[in-house]
């Protein structure tokens, strides 16, 4: 699905981890989604688009994109993220994807510990910014 021209980055993010090997060994397959419904079994990636601007109008899209890895506890969570990030960083510039090209990625904020404020479910985030273009 695209909106436009420019690939649905939240499903190319959300198929590229569910074909990731080490996301797979840690959380099963198909662990990443857009949404985490309230009695998801752990561990779970959440990925949201959270803005970004076209670097060029119709053509080159700069969205940032958060990843949520929850866990059992804070060491699986986090060996979670790990594996997310390492995934996401291995992406080869002017790589094929769904309907578009990936010509780069960039980790944008660190790493952070948030667990779920009203479950305290184990919870690391990490932001990254994804060029995309048809």
């Amino acid at each position: 699905m695209t909106y436009g021209s420019i690939p649905d980055i939240e499903q190319t993010i959300v198929r590229t981890l569910n074909e990731s090997q080490s996301v797979i060994d840690i959380a099963g397959a198909n662990a990443a989604s857009t949404e985490l419904p309230p009695e998801a079994t752990l561990p779970k990636i959440r990925i949201t688009l959270s803005g970004g601007t076209p670097a060029v109008t119709g053509w080159l899209q700069a969205p940032r994109i958060n990843i949520e890895a929850w866990g059992t506890s804070k060491e699986e969570a986090f060996d979670l993220i790990n594996a997310c990030s390492q995934t996401l960083t291995a992406i080869e510039n002017g790589a094929l994807v769904n309907e578009g090209v990936i010509t780069s990625v960039r980790q944008e904020t660190g790493l952070s510990w948030s667990p779920d404020p009203t479950t305290n479910t184990a919870r690391y985030l990490l932001g990254f910014e994804v060029h995309i273009h048809p």
